[in-house]
């Protein structure tokens, strides 16, 4: 049953980001707007990703709760509105228009019940929420849910929440837990077979099994293309069609160019207008029947009549890790191709097994003072001139100094000229100790400067 009150939150739905630079926080908080709701926040976790020039980094996502509009929910007749406890924007869609799968699988272990209440599968996008009683206390706010040993499928967890539920009884409490993630193309298109396990519940160890069977939803590709050369022909945006799912959700498809160069979508406008179509700034990658790659944004589903795409608040990532010299050739100037970054180095300098580096800092966005640049993100390496990369256990060699605290020390001389110093410390690393310069080379790194916030992005389509 379709609720015109829900659908109007729904359509309100509008992006919010606090630093739309940084690349490690390219997934976009969601917030619903209803009378002047003060939201606060919610934990949510998403697996670890490598960065590659410094070490992985464990990313987190964001989540926007907001009572004001819970109490909305509340007064209308949904089904379930499990999704709604946690603003899952795609199930929330989907919940609300018929289409989630009541699940009722239950499964009790040191005294706590969880409940597997509903899902949703909108192509390779799956969401599941469910309840837990009993739960005796709550020593951390985290659990894990994933296929249960041995299976093969595709399935992973990205993002996961938990909420509580009224107040204590006999000492034990009640959650609404959820979580969500993917799987394969191939898996997406047929009823899905999917034994999962959690092993541990806000700090219980344990095991509850369970065995789900979901179904797909129904698929229709829509014709819908167009593009458009940005950043002065640097980079084309280019749609390659819609993927349109039987619930109310889409998949926007944009073609990938070759390496790693991306547009990000901060929100989706649809013909001029001012409703933010965007479900999901995370993205699902595939292939067209045609070979092409592309990266698919969840939408909500698109009007039938669409002339013009609108992308606000996108920005262009753009990857320039590093670039290395020797530091017997210094002073030298040291140019991003793809950025203003600019390190003009002064000459290298070597005393009681240190080496101490002068630099010009230029060209830097998407940061309010140098310190935070050099202390956050170590725009220096020093290696040997010997060192071989090995993906990323390469930084754990003993021949390669980067780590801030550990070797690295790091000193601002100028914030309005953007002057610093870098001292390396070789005695900390066996493989570096007693090195002289020409046996050494450093590394700039670029990978703090890599994004580019972008006007509108307007895309006649057709």
């Amino acid at each position: 049953m379709k609720d015109d009150k829900l659908t109007s939150l729904i359509d309100h739905t509008v992006s919010v980001s606090d630093d739309e630079k940084k690349r490690a926080d390219r997934t976009i908080d969601r917030m619903l707007e209803a009378a002047n709701a003060k939201p606060r926040k919610k934990h949510r976790g998403l697996i670890a990703a490598g960065i590659g020039v410094a070490a992985a980094v464990a990313l987190s996502l964001g989540g926007i709760f907001s009572p004001q509009v819970n109490r909305v929910m509340a007064q209308v007749p949904l089904i379930g509105h499990y999704f709604a406890a946690f603003n899952d924007a795609i199930g929330m869609v989907v919940e609300n228009a018929g289409y989630a799968q009541q699940l009722g699988q239950s499964a009790t272990s040191r005294g706590i019940t969880l409940k597997l209440d509903s899902a949703v599968m909108q192509g390779q996008i799956i969401s599941v929420s469910g309840t837990a009683t009993g739960v005796p206390s709550r020593d951390d706010d985290w659990f894990d849910a994933g296929l249960s040993k041995g299976n093969k499928g595709s399935f992973r967890v990205t993002t996961m929440d938990v909420e509580k539920t009224g107040t204590a009884k006999n000492g034990k409490m009640t959650y609404k837990f959820f979580f969500s993630g993917t799987v394969n193309a191939a898996e997406s298109k047929k009823a899905l077979h999917l034994p999962l396990t959690i092993d541990g519940f806000l700090g219980h160890r344990s095991k509850w099994h369970f065995d789900l069977t979901l179904k797909p939803s129904a698929v229709k590709p829509r014709k819908l293309i167009g593009s458009v050369p940005i950043l002065g022909g640097v980079y084309t945006v280019k749609v390659l069609g819609v993927d349109e799912y039987k619930g109310g959700t889409s998949l926007l498809k944009i073609a990938r160019p070759a390496g790693e160069n991306r547009v990000y979508l901060g929100s989706l406008f649809v013909n001029g207008g001012k409703k933010d179509y965007l479900l999901d700034a995370d993205t699902i990658s595939g292939t067209t029947a045609t070979g092409e790659k592309y990266d698919g944004y969840p939408i909500k589903s698109l009007p039938a009549n669409v002339s013009k795409l609108t992308f606000h608040r996108a920005w262009y990532y753009r990857p320039e890790l590093s670039e290395r010299i020797g530091l017997d050739t210094l002073p030298q100037t040291v140019n991003a191709t793809k950025s203003n970054a600019q390190f003009i180095f002064e000459k290298a300098t070597l005393k009681d097994n240190k080496v101490t580096v002068r630099y010009q800092l230029t060209g830097v966005t998407g940061h309010s003072q140098l310190a935070t640049v050099i202390n956050d993100t170590w725009p220096l390496a020093i290696m040997t001139t010997d060192y071989v990369d090995n993906h990323y256990s390469s930084n754990l060699g003993n021949n390669y100094l980067f780590t801030v605290g550990q070797g690295v020390t790091n000193k601002v001389l100028d914030v309005k000229t953007g002057q610093a110093e870098t001292t390396f410390d070789l005695n900390q690393k066996s493989g570096l100790k007693g090195k002289q310069l020409h046996d050494l080379q450093i590394q700039a790194n670029y990978a703090f400067n890599e994004n580019v916030g972008l006007d509108d992005i307007i895309i006649p389509v057709r």
